[in-house]
């Protein structure tokens, strides 16, 4: 996330509901970025909160984790599925009530 805010020049990191949150506007279109500020367990609290203030669908958010199953380096991204045992990924289901929403698996 701090790349992509340095990348797209993001405003300043601003704590809300459970997580930190910046702005930036990438291709004339705002994109919001968040890094839950809670256990990853929890995840779930942040994303939702961010749903909500931003009402938007869960089809519009992208969610980033680390994935210690794939090798260094490696990324998956998926249109949807399930939380194939990762806690934080079952956190955001449970919370935003669907699997419906984009994920991007990378290997730590």
């Amino acid at each position: 996330m701090e790349r992509l805010a340095s990348r797209w020049k993001a405003g300043r990191w601003r704590k809300s509901a459970a997580r930190l949150e910046a702005r930036a506007l990438v291709g004339g279109r705002e994109i919001a970025l968040m890094k839950p500020m809670t256990w990853m367990n929890r995840s779930g609290i942040a994303v939702r909160a961010l749903r909500d203030s931003l009402e938007c669908e869960p089809t519009e958010i992208l969610v980033c984790y680390d994935e210690l199953a794939l090798p260094l380096g490696r990324i998956r991204l998926r249109p949807s599925g399930s939380h194939g045992g990762h806690n934080g990924m079952r956190a955001i289901i449970d919370r935003l009530g669907t699997t419906e929403f984009p994920r991007l698996r990378v290997g730590i």
